[in-house]
């Protein structure tokens, strides 16, 4: 059986690609060896172990993480919204950087990951463009903080949008 496939169906991941990108990160040793190649061939009742990992509900979380470190921004207490939501990456890092609450704003549908999506401190929009979301948001914004991560459409169609509903324009 292929490795990043055996961490799954032990429940070490929950899917094949968080499997496999713990494995080329060298996260995962069998036999006592770092193994970096998720098609490894393993056979039941070899040791297997796994480094803690830090559990992201996907890898824009990272890029978030790594920019907080590198910039001290005073996030806690502040009510942000993210645009591009998709599974929530910049929310969960918004989260534990203490933020009073998250308004997930995305033009896709049920890819909010079930952590966040279950989390008090969270708002989820779907299916909205963020062009159109003030008259979505009950209160029409006002945002300390905007985070984006949007593939499908240029941030110079969505700027207005933004500086609409941040509180400081």
């Amino acid at each position: 059986m292929r490795l990043d496939s055996y961490l799954v169906e032990k429940g070490f991941f929950e899917s094949r690609n968080r499997a496999a990108l713990a494995i080329k990160e060298g996260q995962v040793s069998v036999a006592e060896k770092v193994v970096k190649k998720p098609s490894f061939s393993i056979e039941e009742g070899i040791e297997v172990s796994v480094q803690e990992v830090k559990f992201y509900v996907s890898r824009a979380a990272k890029k978030l993480e790594e920019y907080l470190k590198e910039y001290t921004l005073p996030i806690a207490g502040t009510r942000a919204l993210d645009i591009g939501s998709s599974t929530g990456g910049f929310t969960q890092i918004l989260l534990e950087n203490g933020v009073e609450s998250v308004d997930c704003v995305d033009v896709g549908r049920e890819q909010l990951h079930k952590s966040l999506r279950e989390e008090e401190r969270v708002s989820v929009f779907e299916g909205v463009d963020i062009r159109d979301f003030q008259s979505v948001c009950s209160d029409g914004g006002g945002y300390d903080l905007i985070v984006s991560d949007v593939s499908f459409i240029s941030l110079l169609k969505i700027i207005a949008a933004v500086d609409r509903l941040a509180s400081i324009t």
